[in-house]
């Protein structure tokens, strides 16, 4: 069984880290990070490079998984990196945003993105009853929210620059949205707009609520999130074509990743509840590590369902038209 490295030792690494243990069957786990400390990583030795942990533990590239938790801007370097040293299998958190021209540099390399709501049992549950009673959809409406303003204002998730609302919880939307509506290639239409983070005399830019209105064909598509909100909820709703309303939430987990609230579905015709179901298990992050695991060792189909390069298309047109409309309102002074 591969051995795994996990670069960073913030909160995604923990979080990593904590599912991996539930896994059996699974090779040694190392860390490594431009910094020797962590107080999310503890009682571990950090290494301060990739190729100074494979030096020390004799590692074989080609048993070995890199798992990549630091902050976006890190991301190519670190498997640009990677690739240097001969190493394929790669791991990387959410969102992974890459070119078309970067990604063909990168052919060779077995890359997955961090995708565990694909892996839920409320999403497989959602997709099944979809696709065994025809159901056409109409809308997809989805809403992660949670408060996150201490983590933010630490700098949790950006090193350089501050991270835009969209690049938190809503490309967990965006890829649920895709594989709902069987992977589409392009989104038409959108209209976004943010609000800014502010506490005191602290703001930051685009990054404390987020709305985007798309559409697909003759699907309507929003995405809403708030990282103020004292609310969490990590919500689904689909409307079809012939009045029946799926209503999903999922399961929601304390930081120590101890079930606070089971995921739930409610199934509505015409406004008339007529199926109610709740989820008592849906580890979907360990669902979802366990499958990569065994997809990197050979033992199980790509669980990459949704495509990188056309989940990076969207996303960048998302982000692109809301700096636009961003730099627009500063030009004209309408930001109402």
């Amino acid at each position: 069984m591969k051995d795994i490295i996990i670069i960073g030792t913030g909160k995604a690494a923990m979080l990593h880290f904590n599912s991996y243990k539930k896994i059996k069957n699974i090779g040694n786990i190392y860390f490594s990070d431009i910094r020797n400390f962590s107080e999310y990583i503890l009682n571990k030795k950090i290494y301060l490079s990739i190729k100074e942990c494979i030096e020390d533990n004799n590692l074989n590239i080609n048993e070995l998984i890199i798992d990549i938790c630091t902050p976006k801007s890190e991301f190519l370097s670190i498997i640009y990196e990677c690739k240097k040293l001969g190493i394929k299998d790669i791991l990387v958190e959410k969102p992974f945003v890459i070119t078309n021209k970067e990604l063909l540099k990168l052919k060779n390399m077995n890359i997955v993105m961090v995708e565990n709501y694909l892996f839920s049992n409320l999403t497989r549950f959602i997709k099944e009853y979809l696709d065994k009673n025809n159901k056409k959809i109409d809308l997809i409406y989805t809403n992660f929210s949670k408060n996150r303003i201490a983590e933010s204002l630490k700098g949790r998730g950006y090193s350089k620059e501050v991270t835009n609302n969209y690049e938190i919880e809503i490309p967990h939307q965006i890829y649920l949205t895709q594989y709902f509506l069987n992977n589409p290639k392009e989104i038409q239409n959108s209209v976004t707009c943010s609000r800014d983070l502010k506490i005191g005399d602290i703001s930051l830019e685009n990054h404390g609520y987020g709305l985007i209105i798309s559409k697909y064909k003759d699907v309507n598509i929003i995405y809403e999130s708030n990282l103020t909100s004292i609310i969490v909820q990590k919500r689904i709703i689909i409307v079809t074509e012939d009045n029946y309303t799926i209503e999903g939430n999922y399961a929601i987990y304390s930081k120590k990743m101890e079930l606070i609230k089971p995921a739930n579905i409610n199934i509505y015709h015409n406004g008339v509840l007529i199926n109610s179901k709740i989820i008592k298990e849906d580890d979907n992050f360990t669902y979802f590590l366990d499958a990569s695991y065994q997809y990197f060792n050979n033992n199980l189909e790509n669980p990459n369902l949704v495509d990188i390069k056309s989940f990076s298309n969207i996303m960048n047109l998302y982000c692109n038209n809301l700096l636009k409309r961003k730099k627009y309102e500063q030009k004209t002074g309408d930001n109402k």
